[in-house]
């Protein structure tokens, strides 16, 4: 697609485009927007991942796929304080955060049967 197609859909959808947004401009660094990451722990090892082909290959399903949920509570709790802790290891220490940077969050998690 052009840029001005592009534009031309923007108007007549009535949408005023941000500046960052408009074809050809440089992006923009937002604290609101912040950055997504797709993690996923084994919990036979432990070990932690951020491949997010790894992470795809795992959690890939069909709509009509069952729920199971076989980890007690108290093992969620653990995990989380577990990714808690890898996203402060790596994640922080790799952007040298400081104590003014805005704490990353951990929005949602899901168990993987």
């Amino acid at each position: 697609m052009e840029i001005k197609d592009i534009e031309k859909l923007a108007k007549l959808a009535r949408i005023e485009l941000r500046e960052e947004e408009k074809p050809g401009s440089e992006p923009v660094w937002s604290i609101e927007e912040g950055i997504t990451k797709w993690y996923l722990m084994n919990l036979a090892d432990g070990k932690i991942t951020d491949d997010i082909e790894e992470v795809h290959l795992n959690i890939v399903c069909q709509p009509d796929t069952p729920v199971k949920k076989t980890v007690k509570p108290e093992q969620l709790s653990e995990c989380r304080a577990k990714m808690e802790v890898h996203i402060k290891n790596t994640y922080l220490k790799q952007i040298q955060a400081t104590q003014l940077c805005p704490k990353p969050e951990l929005t949602c998690w899901m168990e993987l049967t």
